[in-house]
């Protein structure tokens, strides 16, 4: 490394070369020389070649320095100067029709959106470089692009997705042989292990990142990790270990001027002196990185830091300063987007209200907290995945490996065959290729054969793969839909055995409040053991479940009705997923129009035939702007399951005009019930 670093600074000097030449020597020894190690250097030769090409009038080097003094703000933790530098670059990249270009520079600006908070923007620039990445098949940024969409999605807290992305990116990563790539997904990876609480997994996937990170003398990677694996001991109960990995790390990010790292490695530091009783040096802690959070426009830090300010007040029966502390940072793990820190603030807000005496208010705070409690608590299903990801994975390597071993031992025993013969007679030479070529004939028939073997078990393995996958999926909704509710009703349960002699008002809200939850669960669960059993995996229990619903959800609401559901020709088979997914679109559509239109009629209809299904909702009722309208989360779960099904999603609506929404798709894997035919 350090001779290639030695070639690039003599080519960056060397006047005699093309300009091209040089400028490509310094931005690779800005990359691989000093961006992670001393980002100021890096600055100063970036802001060098970015004079020297405008001197040279080269455009397109313009554009890549001011791509190389981004990155080192991003290094340095300022992510709103990185923006605007990358703003700048994207458009003479733009000009000058450099797609790839383009790409790799919206995906940073997603990052710096991420760590600023914007997720929604981020994912969209995410997926649109990624798309443009995919049409020029360029793998390591798609790998890249995978890693960081899966980062979204793990602070969503929908760790599924995020696996399923990050081992993308790792097969990818792999066969690139890209070790800053592979530490990365080593430490995301490592990041669903841990909240699952398996420290001991995610230990040795930070400690193989760490060992990349150092192979590289990235410091800034290094430091990823070692801020990882404090958490982990942290976690396991081992403070001083923890505490020597976060001070190692602090050190690191205060040698490249990384404000974003530093905060970050002050809140894990502020947390465990306040686990080991130093609540003064703990606040003192968390007050700095909250003021460097503040400055950086960095929510998930600054949330981060007073949510750990109102847990040491906490600790000091200081309960008006805990929950002054908590509403300063709830808005702030919100903005964040980060399920578990907006929950772990909801949960502190509970504990600091209940001290004060102000129960009804601690309880609504606590349901809240339960509901974000339930989207994170789902480790088996996570664990289930997990193994189902890489147990596949391993499979398709294993049978690759194995069909590449007996391709090279037949070619080599071709390569001998064929120098024996040339030693035989012509007569022999003929006589022998004839039994060569009958032989191969042969044998490729028997190959073919059981390449065809081994296709379909491979197929009918993913079908089940699949399958166990939606299964998980229902388990999980199981889990979503009746956990929080049952919960809720032990609570209420236990505030209405409280209240029942002074507050008879109070009581009887409650009374009502357990009532309608107690229906909703029932009604959940009835919907949710339907979707999972098997035999009502066709298109007569769909097309029955789906108006049975209907007619219960719409019973009493005094609206005008007209209602059809059909299904035309012999009954099919349908995949539990789209089965499923096409019951919960109805469950939704339906919903939103009793709920939201202020409609006096509505008209329903579900149609299905051996190829296709329709489902339309229409009412009279308000209506909105729909290109104005920012979709929320019901518009944004409608769209996503029409997109997975593969089915197309209309809406035509305006104001005082009423909503008409229609889903038209085609069934995926279907036959009839009895089997297909001999």
């Amino acid at each position: 490394m350090g001779q290639n670093l030695d070639s690039l600074r003599s080519a960056c000097a060397d006047r005699s070369l093309p300009d091209s030449a040089r400028f490509v020597a310094c931005n690779e020894l800005i990359w691989e020389g000093y961006l992670f190690n001393a980002p100021d250097t890096a600055y100063l030769l970036a802001e060098r070649m970015e004079s020297e090409a405008r001197g040279k009038g080269n455009d397109r080097f313009v554009a890549v320095a001011i791509d190389a003094k981004a990155a080192t703000w991003y290094v340095r933790g300022q992510f709103e100067s990185a923006l605007d530098l990358y703003r700048q670059s994207l458009a003479i990249h733009r000009r000058l029709g450099d797609r790839n270009r383009q790409a790799d520079v919206m995906t940073n600006m997603a990052a710096m959106h991420s760590f600023l908070g914007a997720k929604d923007t981020a994912l969209v620039l995410y997926e649109q470089g990624l798309h443009v990445h995919e049409e020029l098949k360029d793998s390591a940024s798609i790998a890249n692009d995978l890693n960081s969409i899966g980062t979204i999605h793990m602070m969503r807290g929908d760790h599924a997705r995020a696996v399923d992305l990050y081992s993308r990116s790792l097969k990818i990563q792999e066969a690139l042989r890209n070790d800053r790539g592979l530490a990365t997904t080593f430490i995301n990876i490592g990041s669903v292990y841990m909240a699952q609480g398996d420290y001991g997994k995610a230990l040795e996937q930070y400690g193989s990142a760490s060992e990349l990170a150092e192979k590289l003398n990235d410091a800034h990677l290094t430091a990823k990790a070692l801020i990882e694996m404090g958490t982990c001991h942290q976690e396991l109960g081992d403070l001083e270990r923890a505490l020597r990995h976060f001070n190692r790390s602090l050190d690191l990010r205060n040698s490249l001027d990384d404000q974003h790292g530093i905060a970050t490695a002050l809140n894990r530091i502020g947390e465990v002196q306040r686990r080991q009783g130093s609540t003064d040096a703990a606040i003192a802690t968390f007050r700095r990185s909250a003021a460097i959070a503040e400055e950086q426009g960095s929510p998930f830090n600054g949330g981060t830091a007073w949510a750990g300010i109102g847990n040491a007040f906490l600790d000091e029966s200081r309960y008006v300063d805990a929950l002054n502390a908590a509403q300063t940072a709830l808005p702030l793990a919100e903005g964040a987007e980060e399920l578990s820190l907006h929950r772990d603030v909801l949960h502190l807000t509970y504990r600091a209200l209940k001290e004060l005496g102000r129960e009804r208010e601690a309880l609504a705070v606590l349901e809240k907290s339960i509901v974000l409690s339930d989207s994170l608590m789902r480790e088996e299903n996570q664990r289930e995945i997990l193994r189902h990801e890489y147990a596949y994975a391993y499979e398709q390597q294993a049978m690759a490996d194995s069909l590449r071993n007996q391709e090279e031992k037949l070619a080599t025993a071709a390569a001998h065959r064929e120098r024996r013969n040339l030693l035989l007679g012509s007569v022999a030479i003929l006589f022998v290729l004839g039994l060569a070529l009958l032989g191969r004939v042969r044998y490729m028939a028997r190959a073919n054969k059981a390449i065809l073997a081994a296709q379909s078990k491979l197929v009918i393995s993913e079908r089940q793969r699949e399958a166990e996958h939606v299964r998980n999926r229902i388990a999980s909704d199981i889990h979503d839909d009746l956990g929080s509710d049952l919960t809720k009703l032990s609570l209420l349960g236990d505030e209405m055995r409280r209240t029942v002699a002074d507050h008879a008002h109070a009581t009887a809200k409650l009374a009502n409040r357990i009532v309608e939850l107690s229906r909703d669960a029932t009604t959940a669960l009835s919907d949710i053991v339907w979707a999972a059993d098997p035999h009502q995996d066709t298109a007569h229990g769909l097309i029955t479940r789906c108006s049975a619903y209907t007619h219960r959800m719409l019973d009493g609401t005094g609206l005008q009705q007209d209602l059809r559901f059909e299904h035309t020709g012999p009954d099919l088979m349908l995949d539990p997923g789209t089965k499923h997914d096409v019951f919960l679109l109805l469950k939704e559509l339906v919903n939103n129009a009793v709920k939201h239109a202020g409609a006096k009629r509505i008209d329903v209809s579900l149609t299905t035939d051996a190829q296709r299904f329709q489902l339309a909702v229409a009412d009279d009722g308000l209506g909105f702007d729909h290109g104005a309208v920012t979709p929320g989360n019901g518009l944004r779960s409608i769209t996503s399951r029409a997109k997975r099904i593969g089915a197309a999603f209309i809406v035509d609506t305006s104001p005082g005009k009423g909503t008409r929404v229609r889903v038209d798709g085609t069934w995926g894997q279907a036959s009839s019930p009895e089997g297909p035919a001999e």
